[in-house]
């Protein structure tokens, strides 16, 4: 009884802990009050902001174009406090030879006096020149030129002698290992040597190069002072080569040439020199392809050599039996085996020789070579060597209208254009020197058959030496006679 008590108890408790809860009443929520509705703002429309005008560059009108004023594009070229600007550059040059000029005057001139050229490859620029005369009617001059650029834009610069060059179609080189070994001026060569855009480097030639001991290899020293010029030269220069049928022994106590040439048989001689040729050539083009050549394939045959001194004949009107046709046939095939162009635009094959006066008996003989080397094609160029001096033949520097009519004489008759190099002096006055580089100047630019000049050196050897440039304080700065060339040059 007791038992069936607590089962129907319990059962009674399960129950009422299933059974569904009640819910309570849900109490209404108060109305929510309605907020008032916002009113939109009107939109800003916003205010452009002002363009800004540029403000036009300054110009200067100059026979009907409109080019801009250096004096605001180019401050610089009008600076008259730094010493490396154009202007004080000239006034300190004047003052070098004892002529007086006023800083401000240049400059006040230059920014007037603009007049329109057309260079010899059809382009329209402006310049301007300030140009100071000396007791002797020497003139000097210093300018700017503008040309324009890719866009059609102009472009003002220093006018320097290699553009007052470049406007009549001449070229300008210089030799470049003049100086170098002198470590304390190196620098300053450097900066000489970037006036010109074409160098002469004769280590790529000429005795240097011939090996010691062995005909069939080069001598790695030479080649090493060419490779290092050659690195340093412009990218777009040419490269005058020299001389590559070299054969000037030196005298008898102090040879420059090596043994096995100096005593080599007549036969052996020509051979090795031929390899020569050869070998100097490859190694140029191995190492250095993009640049543009002069090769000097021979130069003064007509006087002391080895081919002399062993009675080898030049056989001009043998072709097949004349070492020196040869030696050109050789470097012309190299040429085209490298696929190279030969020509104005290209490499070219040069002779070079030396005049001591108008009536030279060198001169005939030149002639006879140049023809002979024009029937067969292989000749672009006669390099003239002109050097003057008291002591030297010429003695006094030929007037304009002797040194033009000579070239025209040479190329009249041979019908190979001629490039005055080696320009150079020794032991002669100032007033001298200034005459024979202001009549070369003006000779070779009226000339249609000179191709340019080449300058002997950016730094003379010795002080009796006189040439471009002058160096002080670590630096190459243009002397007067640089700016007498460059007057020469503008028709001044």
């Amino acid at each position: 009884m007791k038992r069936m008590l607590l089962v129907f108890l319990l059962v009674n408790l399960v129950l009422s802990a299933c059974a569904p809860a009640s819910a309570p009443t849900p109490t209404p929520a108060p109305s929510a009050t309605p907020l008032p509705t916002a009113t939109p703002l009107p939109t800003a429309t916003p205010t452009p902001a002002p363009t800004a005008t540029p403000t036009p560059i300054p110009t200067i009108q100059v026979g009907g174009l409109s080019v801009p004023d250096p004096r605001v594009t180019n401050p610089e070229l009008f600076d008259l406090r730094n010493p490396d600007a154009p202007i004080p550059q000239f006034v300190n040059a004047m003052k070098g030879i004892g002529i007086t000029v006023d800083p401000n005057q240049v400059a006040s001139e230059l920014a007037r006096k603009y007049q329109v050229i057309r260079s010899a490859d059809g382009k329209t620029c402006v310049f301007t020149v300030y140009t100071a005369q000396d007791d002797n009617d020497a003139r000097y001059s210093v300018g700017f030129i503008a040309e324009q650029g890719d866009r059609g834009e102009w472009i003002w610069s220093n006018l320097d002698i290699s553009k007052a060059f470049a406007l009549y179609g001449k070229e300008i080189s210089v030799r470049a290992e003049a100086g170098w070994g002198n470590s304390t001026i190196r620098s300053a060569v450097e900066q000489g040597l970037r006036y010109f855009n074409d160098w002469v480097i004769t280590n790529t030639g000429e005795e240097v190069t011939y090996h010691p001991d062995n005909p069939n290899i080069l001598n790695p020293h030479g080649l090493y002072y060419a490779d290092l010029f050659i690195n340093k030269s412009p990218s777009n220069g040419r490269i005058i080569g020299g001389h590559l049928l070299w054969t000037y022994s030196g005298p008898p106590d102090k040879p420059i040439l090596p043994s096995y040439l100096i005593n080599a048989t007549a036969e052996n001689l020509v051979k090795y020199t031929h390899k020569h040729v050869e070998l100097v050539m490859k190694y140029f083009y191995d190492k250095h392809p993009n640049k543009k050549y002069d090769w000097t394939v021979a130069a003064e045959i007509t006087s002391g050599n080895l081919f002399r001194m062993k009675n080898v004949p030049l056989n001009l009107n043998q072709p097949e039996n004349s070492y020196l046709i040869q030696a050109y046939r050789i470097a012309d095939n190299i040429i085209k085996n490298y696929g190279r162009q030969r020509g104005p635009s290209g490499d070219r094959l040069a002779y070079s020789d030396f005049i001591t006066g108008l009536n030279d008996p060198h001169i005939p003989q030149i002639i006879s070579i140049l023809k002979a080397l024009k029937r067969e094609e292989l000749i672009d160029a006669l390099h003239l060597q002109i050097r003057y001096g008291p002591n030297l033949n010429p003695n006094r520097p030929l007037t304009a209208e002797e040194l033009s009519g000579l070239i025209n004489r040479i190329s009249g008759e041979t019908g190979v254009p001629v490039m005055i190099t080696e320009l150079g002096f020794e032991n002669a006055a100032q007033s001298s020197v200034t005459q024979g580089f202001i009549h070369a100047a003006r000779a070779c630019r009226d000339n249609p058959n000179c191709l340019g000049i080449q300058f002997d050196k950016v730094l003379p050897e010795n002080p009796n030496e006189n040439e471009l440039f002058s160096f002080e304080n670590g630096h190459a700065r243009p002397d007067a006679d640089y700016y007498a060339v460059l007057s020469a040059m503008m028709g001044f």
